[in-house]
This record gives structure tokens, sequence and C-alpha cells, in this order.
């Protein structure tokens, strides 16, 4: 785990278990908004924070008259947030934390449904089929007409009586999901050049034996990794055989020409065990020029990254790819460390650090030439460029 340190306001804090009386301390807290205080006074449960150092804020809070949670309104705080911070403890495995930020969610918004849906995924992921049951009866009082919880209502009550064979619950795409089972990888990939590489992050498909890749057209093709790059997190695959498409026209562009406002866009395979196998189009701007703590292999960018999007391609307005999308910042640990998620925070690796390793493939064969983005005529559009480009990407799934 990488550790830093953040910078709040005009000063960095570094708090121990002391009391107001200390009057630098005192003076630092002063200048904190009320969103900042009330971010380290308060934890999850809407309950005054007990944790080592959070003394100061509290009784800060106090002297301002803040309350925890429903009572205080601020960013970062809404249903929808705590919804989408529940999904990340559940897809870290944290249970009882994933339950605490959907109740939270309830408590701030009584009527919000997606809370309400995601509390009784984990109930069942828990064996607490009873609890399932209240979660889904409460959606259909607030929606008569939810499919998805009568559904599922309707599961959970013929199989109550025996739930050593209660068969999986279904997932709507609407829910917020969690990840595949663990011994199965996937992420996105692109074809370059020759018709027999594939680009794609080396976290997609390490540590595993079985890799297949799928395109457009639906064929599957196993591939082995030819090269790998740990340190920048990328890997080249060779596949097993030549698909039945075209050479790449993707063209590997240079990434130091990339200024900050950039817009970019990605077309990848997110969530496909959800969302579908089919790709999907993102768009966003380059945020900054380098990641945490100025790490300048990589840009941070606004296109939304979902479990599923790694080793994509990010493509400039030219359709050059000028990066391979990688990660999004983990909201349960930026929340344990500033007291605030992050909306939309995204890593993409520059393409700097993929050309460093063409030099060391057996055969290169980099297209020089690229499908033009900007629509100076008919042919030219987004669309086409999209329609093009999408049957050199591919889906990445790959088995310990």
């Amino acid at each position: 785990m990488i550790k830093f340190l953040f910078l709040i306001g005009a000063g960095c804090f570094l708090v121990s278990c002391t009391t107001l009386s200390n009057p630098v301390l005192k003076k630092s807290l002063s200048i904190l908004t009320d969103d900042q205080v009330h971010a380290k006074a308060c934890d999850i449960n809407g309950l005054w924070n007990l944790v080592e150092g959070s003394l100061p804020y509290v009784n800060e809070a106090k002297r301002r008259r803040l309350k925890c949670f429903a009572a205080f309104k601020r960013p970062g705080r809404d249903a929808s947030t705590l919804t989408k911070l529940g999904s990340a403890y559940y897809n870290a495995g944290q249970y009882q934390k994933a339950i605490a930020s959907y109740q939270s969610a309830i408590r701030v918004d009584q009527k919000y449904i997606q809370a309400h849906y995601n509390l009784a995924i984990t109930y069942v992921k828990l064996g607490q089929n009873q609890k399932a049951i209240i979660s889904y009866k409460e959606i259909l009082r607030i929606n008569p007409n939810h499919e998805h919880a009568r559904k599922n209502l309707n599961i959970l009550e013929q199989n109550i009586a025996k739930p050593s064979t209660l068969p999986p619950v279904s997932q709507p795409p609407l829910a917020q999901t969690p990840e595949p089972p663990k011994q199965l990888y996937s992420g996105t990939g692109f074809m370059f050049g020759s018709k027999d590489y594939v680009i794609t992050n080396w976290h997609v498909v390490r540590g595993t034996k079985n890799i297949k890749v799928k395109f457009l057209n639906g064929e599957k093709i196993n591939a082995e990794v030819l090269l790998k790059d740990v340190e920048n997190d990328i890997a080249f695959l060779k596949l097993k055989r030549s698909p039945e498409l075209p050479p790449s026209d993707l063209k590997v562009g240079d990434s130091s020409k990339v200024r900050m406002g950039d817009k970019v866009f990605t077309i990848g395979y997110p969530a496909h065990w959800v969302m579908g196998q089919n790709p999907k189009y993102t768009e966003g701007v380059v945020n900054a020029l380098s990641g945490v703590k100025d790490d300048p292999k990589v840009f941070q960018i606004s296109v939304q990254i979902l479990p599923g999007n790694s080793g994509g391609p990010l493509f400039d307005q030219s359709g050059e790819v000028i990066g391979i999308t990688q990660a999004t910042l983990d909201p349960q640990l930026a929340t344990e460390f500033i007291g605030a998620l992050p909306q939309n925070v995204n890593y993409a690796i520059k393409s700097s650090y993929i050309k460093k390793l063409f030099p060391m493939l057996p055969e290169t064969l980099v297209s020089n030439r690229g499908i033009v983005v900007v629509p100076i005529e008919p042919k030219n559009t987004l669309a086409n460029f999209i329609e093009k480009a999408k049957k050199n990407i591919v889906l990445i799934e790959a088995k310990e």
C-alpha cells in the first residue's frame, strides 16, 4: 500500500488524540470548512468518530453545532455516493461495512431504491435471506412495479425453507453488482500492427495460465504472454493463431504531446458479466499529466474506468492510442485518508511506455496510418471511427 500525506486547506495535519486546548491545533482546525470537520468527526454510521485522533474534530464539530449525517447535508454524504461506497466495500469483501454504508444511504433517503437493492444482495451473499426478503419488500412498497425485486423476492420465499438449494439471485444491469469469481479475471485489450499481437494491462493476466481473447465477431483465440513490463503494468499477448480480421489500423501515438483538458475516450468491456459483451464507449478529459504523488507514468482522466475496462486503449481526438486505461482511485482507501469520497478519479498508462517495449518484440509491425476522427469529411466521423476500431478491441478472460 502506498502511504502518503494529504494536504487539507492551507496546512497539513497529523493529529494525535489531544484536546482543543492546544492553541496551534485550535487555529489549524479553525481554518477547516464545516465539511472537512464533519468528515473527520462523524463515522459511516452517523455516529461520533471514536478512532484515535478524531477527538479534536469531534469537539470542533460540537462547538460549531454540527450534527452527524442525515441532519447535516454535505457533498459526499448523499444517498448515491454512500451507495457507491457500499459497492466498493462489497467488491473488497468487506460486507459488514457495505451493509453499514447502504443503511446510511437509506437513512439519508428512505426511498433510494438502489441502496435497498444492494443491501438485499449483500444479505443474500451472507446467507441472511430473511433480511434480504425485508429489503425486497421495502423496494416493492416504494415501487410495486420493480420487476427484479419481485422476481428475487419470489425466489427467496420459495426456497427459504431449503437454503442449501437456493439458486443464485439474478442481478439486473441497474444494480451495482460484485465482480466475477476470483478465479476468473477479465479486462480489455487491443490489437496493433500485426494480427497476432494484443496489448493489455499486466494485472489482467498476472498469475493466470489460461488466457482467451474474444473478438467482436464472437471468435475466441487462446493467447500467451509474450512480453511483460511488471513495473508499468503492460503486457503483450501473442495469439495462438491469427483472427479472421484484417490487420489493425490502430496507431500508438505520442503521449508527450497530450495536454491538460484534451478530450479523450476509450472503448472496452466494463463489467461485461452484467452490462453485456458488446463494447462500450466512454469519454472524458485529461485532468492531469501525472498520477498519485505526481507519478509521471500515468495520466489522470475523467474517463470512468470500471472493472473490465483495464487494458483498453485511451484515444485522443485524432484516433491515436495515447494510453492504456489502468485503474480508478480506490474510494475506500481514499476516503480513509482524506475523509471524503473522490469523484471519478481514474488513471491511464502513457503510450510512451508501450513504445519502449517495441524493440523487444520479435517483430514489430505497428501501423503508421491511423483512422482520423476529426469529422472533416462525413466518412471520418467519430461514430465511423468507433465502428472500425471496436473490431480490434477485444475482451480478455483469464483463469488461474
